[in-house]
């Protein structure tokens, strides 16, 4: 697993898209990854899938950086593309690919798989297109950083949690400030869709809105953490959101901290099956 995961970010690091330190604007890098993203699916069968995979991809080669809260962004944000890449993926497995049933299985939740059932294609296209939204605006800040620095980068962020993430050296709080960044937009555009709304209100994601890290089963999902608190709300509400994942990335980062990064790195088999997931996806 160890040489599996140091080729692959290796892979990922040298397919690297130039980008130019003399952007004005976070639009201009968001454009440039926009065209590099499109180089990269053309080699391979369009879908959903096809776009989370290669997100997840894109998440992942964060870890190669030399920050270290940019390198927790990518193993952080992969695992969680890979987990939601579950409803993308839901028939795109090959019948009796042995991976099929396990990817499956870590769909929680009755409703959830009937809608699957039911309408999967409605599903990957509306989780998609909310998610290649929100890679772009998660990406580019950090790539902006790895290629032009900490002035250069603050000097185009607008936004005041990214900016309190960069600028704040305790973990645990930077973290909340980007997660409060990244849900405060995802509930300015997944959430306001109407035909997404009602389904996330009613709770329908909350037993799926949990991060597959090494060892975890989906157990502790946003319904039982709510219940438990008794805090009244499905996630939908950006508050409880907002608490419930930061809870999530505590939990991760002690046992980060207390076996170190590469050895929980090595413990994780998520970029293994999207290799092979995207390996079927080849033109």
């Amino acid at each position: 697993m160890k040489l599996f995961v140091i080729s692959l970010l290796t892979f990922i690091n040298s397919y690297a898209f130039n980008f130019d330190c003399s952007y004005d604007s976070k639009e201009d890098w968001i454009n440039a990854k926009k065209q590099d993203l499109e180089l990269k699916k053309a080699n391979y069968r369009s879908a959903p899938s096809t776009t989370n995979a290669l997100i997840t991809n894109e998440y992942a080669s964060l870890m190669y950086s030399q920050y270290r809260k940019t390198r927790l962004v990518g193993y952080f944000y992969s695992e969680a593309s890979f987990h939601l890449g579950r409803i993308t993926r839901y028939n795109e497995w090959p019948l009796f690919n042995d991976r099929r049933f396990p990817d499956r299985k870590k769909i929680n939740g009755i409703a959830l798989n009937t809608l699957l059932n039911t309408t999967p294609g409605f599903m990957s296209s509306k989780l998609m297109y909310y998610s290649e939204k929100l890679f772009y605006e998660l990406y580019w800040s950090f790539h902006a950083y790895q290629c032009c620095g900490h002035d250069y980068t603050l000097s185009l962020i607008q936004d005041e949690n990214l900016r309190a993430f960069y600028e704040e050296d305790d973990p645990d709080v930077a973290f909340k400030y980007f997660l409060t960044y990244e849900q405060t937009y995802l509930q300015n555009t997944l959430y306001r869709d109407v035909l997404i709304r009602p389904s996330i209100k009613a709770g329908i994601v909350d037993k799926m809105r949990w991060i597959s890290f090494p060892g975890l089963d989906g157990s502790m999902n946003f319904e039982y953490w709510c219940r438990e608190r008794n805090c009244g709300t499905s996630s939908f509400d950006l508050e409880n959101r907002i608490r419930f994942d930061l809870y999530v990335l505590q939990n991760e980062l002690n046992i980060i901290q207390s076996m170190g990064f590469i050895q929980r790195l090595e413990m994780s088999n998520s970029l293994e099956i999207n290799a092979e997931f995207l390996k079927l996806k080849e033109k």
